[in-house]
């Protein structure tokens, strides 16, 4: 039976021979993009047979970051203040709440959202004109910071984030091509 590259006889004593395929002397191969590469070792099992280790798969780990901040890019004193003083009581209190807020003090301002007044409690800023309708209507307009002597834990507060100023980001979004001088429009 011919079947490849050399003859192979299945059993001592017999006068059939195989021609086996795999078979190869120095024990490269190629593969389909015409690279050599080394074929597996073959190395002896526990229970004594012949076993061959398939190579491991490299992985790439260059990509593996985790993307997210870990301080504000802002340079403002009080903003890095408030980082200060809510990184503390995320890493002594165990409540969620002043995690959140930490990590929302991170956030691009493109990110932080405006809200309604009507769910206004504590924010980094109030326009002047919030300010009057806050203080007409009985409310009061805490600071972060004074939020944090008043309620460490965060008890009794509930974080609430306004929609992003956009509906969308991107410079491409829903902008289409517009009309021709020659003809009323171009695919």
């Amino acid at each position: 039976m011919q079947t490849g590259l050399q003859w192979e006889y299945p059993d001592p004593g017999s006068s059939e021979r195989i021609q086996n395929r795999n078979w190869n002397p120095v024990g490269i191969s190629r593969t389909r993009t015409g690279t050599q590469h080394r074929d597996p070792e073959p190395e002896l099992g526990s229970n004594g047979n012949i076993q061959i280790r398939d190579p491991g798969i490299d992985i790439r780990h260059d990509k593996d970051r985790k993307v997210r901040r870990k301080e504000p890019k802002s340079q403002d004193i009080y903003l890095r203040l408030l980082v200060k003083l809510y990184r503390f009581l995320a890493r002594r209190t165990n409540a969620p709440f002043n995690r959140v807020v930490l990590k929302r003090l991170f956030m691009s301002r493109s990110n932080r959202p405006p809200l309604a007044l009507s769910r206004l409690v504590c924010a980094l800023r109030v326009t002047r004109g919030a300010r009057t309708r806050i203080l007409r209507a009985g409310g009061s307009i805490l600071t972060f910071d004074q939020l944090a002597m008043a309620s460490p834990k965060g008890k009794g507060t509930v974080l609430l984030s306004g929609g992003p100023y956009v509906r969308s980001k991107g410079p491409k979004f829903e902008r289409a091509r517009g009309r021709r001088a020659s003809r009323g429009y171009k695919n």
